[in-house]
């Protein structure tokens, strides 16, 4: 038994090899689509003429597509408050610098007002409004990819009327500002909209 054993190792241990050889050169992702055969919307990562609009993707699940799409719309709208946290984190600190010198008060008013955490929460406020319009699904990887858009007619009077909101209960002389916060949101999406197609 014992030489039966010895005998059969060599083959043993070549199996071995060959198996393992062959599990490193299987891809572990799928290949995907080409990107000349996606929708237009994927190739150029969800941007949106009228808006903001960002995409999320989800592998398949097993616990199915309603599962994978819930994931894609949630990566999606994720992406979507981390645009919106960006512009309103750089209107902040324009509308601080701008104030600086003629009324470093109220810089510091704005400083104080639109942290971080008050900017993420302007932008999960505005998240409400976001509307998924477009899914495809990779007939390749079997990935599912959702579009998911905030219009910026919705956005943009929810985000002064939550700044303002926030100015007055800080209690600040806010007019001016309200008015330079508008200004730099303004240039914030303008500057999105130059990476628009």
């Amino acid at each position: 038994m014992k030489k039966s054993i010895i005998r059969l190792l060599p083959f043993l241990m070549l199996l071995l090899v060959s198996a393992c050889s062959s599990a490193l050169t299987t891809p572990v992702v799928q290949e995907g689509t080409k990107t000349e055969s996606q929708p237009e919307w994927v190739r150029t990562l969800g941007r949106y003429a009228t808006g903001i609009g960002a995409i999320g993707s989800a592998p398949q699940s097993p616990l199915g597509t309603q599962t994978q799409r819930n994931q894609a719309i949630m990566t999606a709208r994720n992406q979507l408050a981390a645009q919106l946290q960006t512009i309103l984190q750089n209107a902040a600190t324009e509308t601080e610098k701008q104030l600086q010198e003629a009324s470093p008060s109220r810089a510091s008013v704005i400083a104080s007002v639109f942290t971080e955490n008050t900017t993420r929460q302007i932008a999960n406020e505005v998240l409400v409004g976001s509307t998924p319009i477009e899914q495809w699904k990779d007939p390749q990887s079997n990935e599912l990819y959702v579009w998911v858009v905030i219009e910026e007619k919705n956005a943009i009077p929810q985000i002064r009327a939550s700044m303002s909101k926030k100015l007055s209960a800080a209690g600040a002389e806010h007019q001016e500002s309200l008015t330079l916060m508008d200004q730099n949101i303004d240039k914030g999406y303008e500057q999105l909209g130059k990476k628009r197609p």
